[in-house]
């Protein structure tokens, strides 16, 4: 092995099947050749690997894990692994070779237009989301890791420093040393990597966040010749605002600072998230039309549509003897969206009551046929620490009217303010406080639901009231238990921790053990078993839960929604396009606006044809 690089000084070196061109580039894990396949007559890129990086058992079966699993990956944003050989004692990995430039040849001393940035970004975020999804993450995300064909199409290339996402490589020693924890380009680092833990896929979030930044404004977010000022930097500064250095939306400036976030826990938690914000921004009216192995968005785009409406006994004549709210002026088809309900007391309890109950309002809008209701999945962004004014989250999302509340303990006693704004205005058209006993709120989302349908002049027929009426629960603890579970559900989404699978699990079943009829607790169960054993396909004691318990929730009531989206989901993972589309229809003709229901038939019909 040794002087194993001066081997190709010459061209028509033959390796395997594979004849030396031309040396094309080098780096710290390799030198990397064009030549030519003889047997296939392609082109193909021959990384060489140094005699240092084999000298060591647990790196070889290392590198040799991961080339077999991006062999497996056939991505059109992945530059293609052909073969692992070794020839003369020469080890070497055989790639599809691309042509074109290298994405920093392409910016190169200047900004790129907005749409060029959305286009270049979207292929970059989904590169990563089918290696993700192949169990590898790239570990070295930079521009020189990209290559743009002449057709325009990005492909990334170099896993040369990728880590095995496998649970052998999590947890074997080899990937726990500080070099491999640190390895990179340190201004496209993470901050948790530069602190030695070793990189995940929010690292490499972090780095295409990084290169889209360039992209935009021309210049690295942050930038020293001296590593240890650039180092405390990136661990510690907030990044200059791209919109400064450059003439971009507020929309792609959003989504550049959620990919930098120093918190691995704030920023996006999938390459597939980060790809369905920026396919947002560049084609508001288009959907991603490519079909994963395995349909990872699911976990990433089904943040909040969660369950069925909670609730609720409403007596009618009540309704109507109370003051009446301002009432808006007529709208055919007014479009609604109900914001995070802000915590003002301790960070405990009002967390899950507030997004338990934004939710569920949410959901008992949507059943209003003349309503347009934002789904609970496209509000994510907003948070009520950092809300930005109505006008702007109006803009965003071509809505008319916002629902916005707060949510308190006082004196055993919880507050819920709520109100109604004619987002362009800025005008409050009403706003109303109900005050509960701390252990029963059983009837707010419905009655909040009532009072913005009515004022927004929504006249609700029979069979919608009696949707936005038909109690969940009438037991206050499992409605409790029912509104944490959904919470917890949610940060499983996110973070994806067992943890906090168990306490939703746990959760949800104490809702069921004090209520056994309550089909909402085990709809929302289902879904989480779908999270848990289809989605992420973690091991479990029994493999039919998901289906059993969204069964179960649809014996009881057969309008349970989430029973049915997790249904829906669950066939459409596994490949049964019938399955799936029965389920879909199934709750569009109780819901027609659910979310959950209409991404299963989109997908449903991509997958047949029926783009």
């Amino acid at each position: 092995m040794r002087g194993m690089a001066a081997a190709f000084p010459r061209p028509n070196h033959l390796l395997g099947h594979y004849r030396v061109l031309e040396k094309i580039g080098a780096g710290g894990m390799g030198e990397v050749y064009l030549a030519r396949d003889e047997e296939l007559n392609r082109d193909a890129a021959i990384k060489v690997l140094p005699a240092r990086t084999l000298a060591d058992p647990s790196a070889a079966r290392r590198v040799r894990r991961e080339a077999r699993a991006l062999a497996r990956l056939s991505d059109r944003h992945v530059a293609g692994v052909y073969e692992l050989g070794r020839q003369d004692g020469i080890d070497y990995i055989a790639l599809e070779y691309v042509g074109g430039m290298s994405l920093r040849a392409k910016i190169e001393g200047r900004r790129l237009a907005e749409p060029e940035v959305l286009d270049l970004g979207l292929q970059l975020a989904l590169g990563l989301a089918a290696a993700h999804g192949a169990g590898v993450i790239h570990g070295d995300i930079k521009p020189e890791n990209a290559r743009v064909t002449p057709e325009g199409i990005l492909k990334i290339v170099d896993f040369g420093l990728a880590r095995s996402l496998s649970p052998e490589s999590q947890s074997s020693v080899e990937t726990t040393t500080a070099a491999a924890a640190v390895a990179g380009t340190l201004p496209y680092m993470s901050p948790e990597q530069l602190r030695g833990s070793p990189a995940d896929v929010r690292s490499d979030i972090y780095a295409a966040g990084t290169t889209l930044y360039e992209m935009a404004a021309g210049r690295l977010p942050f930038a020293s010749e001296n590593s240890l000022q650039l180092m405390d930097a990136i661990q510690r500064q907030p990044p200059v605002s791209p919109r400064a250095l450059g003439r971009i939306s507020t929309g792609l400036e959003s989504v550049i600072l959620k990919s930098l976030e120093k918190d691995p826990q704030r920023r996006y938690q999938s390459a597939r998230e980060l790809a369905i914000d920026l396919q947002r921004l560049s084609a508001p009216q288009a959907v991603l039309t490519r079909r994963p192995a395995k349909w990872n968005s699911f976990r990433t785009r089904r943040v909040g549509v969660l369950g069925v409406a909670a609730v609720l006994i409403v007596v009618v004549g009540l309704h109507y003897l109370r003051p009446r709210a301002r009432v808006a002026a007529p709208d055919s088809h007014p479009r609604i969206a109900v914001l995070p309900f802000e915590n003002l007391g301790p960070q405990n309890r009002e967390d899950y009551l507030g997004m338990g109950i934004a939710d569920e309002v949410s959901t008992l809008l949507s059943r209003v046929r003349r309503l347009q209701v934002i789904s609970r999945m496209s509000m994510g962004r907003f948070q009520p620490a950092a809300m930005p004014p109505p006008q702007t989250i109006a803009k965003e999302l071509h809505v008319r009217y916002l629902v916005r509340g707060s949510i308190q303990h006082a004196e055993q006693q919880v507050r819920i303010v709520v109100a109604l704004l004619d987002a362009p205005s800025g005008t409050q058209l009403w706003a109303r406080h109900y005050d509960r006993p701390e252990k029963n709120l059983l009837d707010v989302e419905n009655e909040v639901a009532v009072d913005v349908a009515q004022s927004l002049a929504s006249t609700l027929g029979a069979e919608e009231y009696s949707a936005v009426a038909t109690p969940l629960t009438q037991n206050p603890q499992a409605f409790d238990e029912y509104l944490r579970g959904k919470t917890l559900t949610v940060q499983f989404n996110n973070r994806g921790r067992e943890e906090d699978f168990t306490a939703a699990e746990q959760a949800l079943k104490d809702a069921t053990a004090a209520d056994a009829g309550m089909a909402g607790a085990y709809g929302e169960l289902a879904h989480l078993y779908f999270l848990h054993d289809v989605d992420r396909a973690r091991p479990s004691v029994d493999a039919e839960r998901a289906r059993t318990v969204a069964q179960h929730a649809l014996d009881l009531d057969p309008h349970q929604l989430a029973a049915l989206d997790a249904l829906g989901m669950m066939y459409s993972v596994q490949g049964d396009d019938s399955g799936a589309y029965r389920s879909a229809i199934r709750a569009i003709q109780i819901n027609a606006h659910d979310s959950g229901a209409l991404m299963v038939l989109g997908v449903t019909y991509a997958n047949m044809g029926m783009l």
